[in-house]
């Protein structure tokens, strides 16, 4: 379903980058390894900061900016520097349920209202389980005829 509308699959990514729903993971070292020059001894907890990583200007243009075109690239999902389901084999096995998910609950709301932002900037956001807006997300619901 997501692959008919390839702009919505973009603005999805978008904007899990800019606001993934865990802005940090964090997994525990099965061995010791090293990360680059850093030595990781077995069963250190390691923690991922995907806030950070999806923000970081040397692994995104304009980091900073909502630009969905930026998924246009074919793969360009697939990268380590975006990781809102994570990688490997800890990868969310939800990831296209809830991607499937999500396409569907915006097609359907933008197919019967049109949505107004009451503020003239996003808000704050904050970090508790989940990322979150710090008081929330004034919008305004206008039902379509």
């Amino acid at each position: 379903m997501i692959e008919a509308i390839p702009y919505l699959k973009w603005v999805l990514y978008e904007s899990m980058r800019l606001y993934p729903a865990f802005p940090i993971l964090s997994r525990k070292a099965s061995e010791d390894t090293y990360l680059g020059k850093y030595f990781i001894p077995k069963d250190t907890n390691v923690v991922i900061p995907l806030y950070v990583i999806q923000r970081e200007e040397k692994y995104w243009n304009e980091a900073s900016k909502f630009n969905p075109e930026r998924f246009s690239e074919a793969g360009s999902e697939k990268s380590y520097a975006f990781l809102p389901f994570c990688r490997g084999p800890r990868r969310c096995v939800a990831e296209l349920f809830a991607t499937v998910e999500i396409s569907i609950i915006v097609i359907n709301l933008i197919k019967s209202y049109r949505l107004e932002l009451l503020d003239s900037h996003l808000p704050k956001e904050i970090a508790f389980i989940s990322l979150k807006p710090v008081n929330g997300l004034k919008i305004k619901l206008t039902k379509r005829i």
